[in-house]
């Protein structure tokens, strides 16, 4: 038999018994929503007169609102009707940024999770803490146990995740026979939590003291032959550069226990990769793809609504597909309903025999890098094919491989640290 058939048809063997993981993120739950409110205030507050600006059953994009019930449970209604799926990974930042006390805060990420675990009962959500799963966002002090307690309570945790939970909103538990899920809480590696800037504070410290966790439970899922997915929220950006370079040294070392790393926070739908460090610079080969989910919510920036599904390997509990599932916003609001369509599958889509970090770095470096249409195609994807008015955050559109924008945006996707990222940019 042709060898590239044989291939093909190991690949669709090995997708009809794979398993199936949702990832959702950036929901950004906004339960003051008012419909008809105006749209350049955030679709909150009072009934605008002007129909132009009026905010839409199911959010709008141009005017960086955040997602209305409306939207939210379409989407988990959506997961609910499709094949079972064996994980949910919320990978943080169940609230909208503008709540205006702890208890709106955290009885909106209570009633958004309780929702989702009573239309999936059968599937395993694991969470990660978000920079504004807290109040006031991007502020979280340690220990912090009102925030902490509020997760222990709603996530599903066996009492030793629950432990470390309730001490620093991190965990480490068994998912399945052969797979360990690592959550990290990312408020305590980056300064965009202003409290991490004080060298001298606990909160700055106990980042350290969970990267010395965070290491133990990758040796002991190494030394029982057990895979590991990490969860986190912030991808790298504005950590500390201690952590962002002991992290990228721990993935190099864990490269094969590790089979996936999903974080959310930057909406936009891309993958970055960590790189092996020969120095304290992370500049060798790719060791890992970190795939940053696409939001649900349809504003910071402008665009349409998404879910991520990842089908893997039961076995080796490797990540073989990942299907972005989108809905036109426009067309939602304007029949009044909301369908959520494929948008695409990531191996199709761009003919990757594999998602290892070689065949993503292939794929830039090869294709979206040098080949203006394979660019814009993934500028598209990024934002959903959203290609209606854009709001104050979503900045001027991204064209061509000639732009400075472009530079940066494959300058992200390769390097995973801040440094890098800027040395990348200035070559």
């Amino acid at each position: 038999m042709n060898p590239r058939v044989s291939a093909v048809l190991l690949a669709w063997v090995q997708l009809a018994l794979a398993g199936r993981a949702w990832h959702f993120t950036d929901v950004h739950v906004d339960p003051i929503y008012v419909v008809n409110s105006s749209v350049f205030g955030y679709c909150n507050g009072a009934i605008t007169s002007n129909a132009t600006d009026q905010a839409p059953v199911f959010g709008a994009p141009v005017g960086d609102c955040a997602t209305p019930r409306a939207l939210y449970n379409s989407a988990v209604e959506f997961m609910a009707s499709q094949e079972h799926a064996n994980f949910v990974l919320f990978t943080g930042d169940f609230t909208q940024a503008g709540l205006t006390s702890e208890s709106a805060v955290l009885g909106t990420i209570a009633q958004a999770t309780q929702s989702l675990k009573a239309a999936l009962p059968g599937a395993k959500i694991f969470g990660t803490v978000g920079n504004h799963d807290a109040y006031p966002g991007d502020v979280f002090q340690y220990p912090f146990p009102t925030a902490y307690a509020n997760f222990a309570e709603l996530w599903t945790l066996d009492d030793d995740a629950k432990a470390t939970v309730l001490q620093g909103g991190h965990y480490s538990m068994r998912a399945a026979d052969n797979l360990q899920i690592v959550s990290i809480n990312t408020n305590y590696l980056a300064t965009l939590n202003p409290l991490v800037k004080n060298t001298t504070g606990s909160e700055y410290k106990f980042g350290f003291e969970m990267m010395d966790w965070f290491a133990g439970e990758l040796q002991k899922a190494a030394d029982s032959n057990i895979s590991v997915w990490i969860l986190g929220h912030i991808p790298g950006e504005l950590w500390l550069p201690e952590h962002t370079l002991r992290y990228q040294q721990l993935v190099q070392g864990h490269a094969s226990t590790i089979k996936g790393q999903f974080y959310g926070h930057d909406h936009e739908d891309y993958v970055r990769l960590t790189r092996e460090c020969p120095s304290k610079n992370c500049t060798g080969a790719p060791t890992g793809v970190v795939w940053v989910g696409p939001s649900l919510t349809e504003g910071w920036p402008s665009e349409n609504p998404a879910i991520r599904l990842y089908e893997f390997d039961d076995a080796s509990s490797g990540i073989l597909d990942a299907l972005t599932y989108s809905t036109n916003l426009t067309q939602a609001n304007k029949v009044g309903s909301v369908a959520w369509e494929l948008e695409y599958s990531t191996r199709l889509r761009f003919g990757m025999e594999d998602l290892s970090p070689q065949a993503w770095a292939r794929q830039i470096e090869e294709q979206v890098a040098k080949n203006e249409t394979a660019f814009r195609e993934h500028v598209a994807l990024r934002r959903r094919l959203y290609d209606g008015p854009r709001s104050r955050s979503s900045g001027e559109p991204c064209t061509s491989l000639d732009e400075a924008c472009a530079k940066a945006m494959l300058c992200k996707i390769m390097h995973f640290d801040d440094e890098q990222v800027a040395a990348c940019v200035a070559a």
